[in-house]
């Protein structure tokens, strides 16, 4: 049979949900055509458009020179040359750290608004006095548009929304991923989203946040107690145990039979610094023994110590890169820790990113769901302060 010529155009080749960008050049596009939609939403007059304007606090001075960093303002809404709105829009993405206040310094005076998707909603602390706009909501208002075309193109996007971003919830299975490396990538970020607003919403007190890791391609959500001096951070990164590199690897292997399953990486993470030379490894030992481990001073080796903690800790022995972080591994098994403590990112990551995290890692089933996963992070939420608490 031939193809259906009076079905609904595919889209995700104009605006793939891993850019940001690209939805946002749409919507651009339909504001400059028709403004009226967007002035009824923003109760504001809108006649004109803006795409990446730079933030002008984010400009920083080096050594005498004007470095800007690459923070843009996604759309500024005018109406006869004045600025009348400020829009900044999210899909899989939370707020950045301050990235409200920043704009707000640069546009002063000037109403905000925060879209995002409707299952993705922003923290209300994040928003400051930001409004709530939702890409369901300017979709609906722009298949009302008097041009033609604007209003089918966001009649279909409004239609193929579920399937352009993954629609998940708290019975979505880990492993339940489409076959090709972008549809996996999505449903992977559109999983840790989820979580991240799960764990947004129960305001643990403590900090978080959601990054993409620094191979590419895979989201992490981060959580962490506060500072204990010289920038150490008791800490958890929660990703896919599958690393981004092997992605495109073994095509023939559908990525539901490859995906590892839900992994944590649970230890001390120092920022600040551009070696990982100075990292308390004593501290991080201290976390971990009786909250994690017991010593068993009648064994040697793997069974120096007994597992208290339940969960299924890698038993695989950290391999330290850099000499100087194998040298202080070693020295830590010393003082009575396994040989599988000190997993992480040592010396390269402090270098480049300027910090470093070592610890230990545990892995859920891959076939688990994203309830399971939100009940172990908030499990490991309890571990993070057991663990402060062991410490001192």
């Amino acid at each position: 049979m031939g193809r259906d010529v009076h079905a609904a155009p595919d889209l995700s080749f104009l605006i793939p949900p891993t850019s940001e960008n690209r939805w946002t050049d749409l919507l651009a596009t339909f504001i400059a055509t028709d403004p009226e939609p967007i002035s009824e939403l923003v109760e504001r007059e809108v006649d004109g458009v803006e795409r990446e304007v730079l933030v002008r606090s984010n400009v920083k001075r080096r050594r005498g020179v004007a470095v800007r960093r690459a923070d843009r303002l996604d759309l500024l809404l005018r109406h006869s040359g004045q600025q009348v709105a400020a829009v900044e829009a999210k899909l899989l993405a939370p707020l950045g750290p301050k990235q409200l206040e920043r704009y707000e310094e640069s546009f002063p005076g000037v109403p905000g608004f925060v879209l995002h998707l409707d299952r993705f909603p922003m923290v209300g602390a994040e928003l400051r006095d930001w409004q709530s706009l939702t890409w369901e909501t300017v979709l609906n208002a722009y298949t009302r548009s008097r041009d033609e075309w604007v209003a089918l193109t966001a009649n279909v996007w409004r239609e193929r929304l579920g399937q352009l971003v993954p629609e998940v919830n708290g019975s979505t299975r880990w492993n339940k991923v489409p076959v090709d490396v972008a549809g996996f990538e999505v449903a992977l970020r559109a999983r840790l989203a989820w979580l991240h607003e799960q764990f947004s919403r129960e305001n643990h007190g403590l900090e978080h946040d959601l990054v993409v890791a620094s191979n590419g391609g895979s989201w992490i959500l981060r959580f962490w107690l506060p500072d204990r001096g010289e920038g150490q951070f008791i800490t958890a990164e929660l990703s896919e145990r599958l690393p981004a590199p092997a992605w495109k690897l073994d095509e023939g292997l559908p990525f539901a039979d490859r995906v590892q399953g839900p992994q944590f990486l649970v230890g001390l993470r120092q920022e600040g610094v551009k070696t990982s030379a100075s990292f308390n490894w004593d501290l991080l030992r201290r976390l971990f023994t009786d909250t994690v481990f017991k010593v068993n001073p009648e064994a040697s080796g793997h069974r120096a110590v007994d597992v208290v903690d339940g969960r299924c800790w890698s038993r695989r022995s950290a391999a330290p890169r850099s000499n100087v972080d194998r040298d202080n591994h070693v020295a830590m098994q010393k003082d009575g820790a396994p040989p599988w403590l000190g997993q992480g990112y040592g010396m390269a990551q402090a270098k480049a990113g300027g910090a470093c995290v070592f610890g230990a890692r545990f892995t859920m089933s891959p076939g688990v769901s994203l309830d399971e996963v939100h009940q172990e992070t908030n499990r490991t939420v309890q571990l993070l302060r057991d663990m402060a608490r062991a410490a001192g």
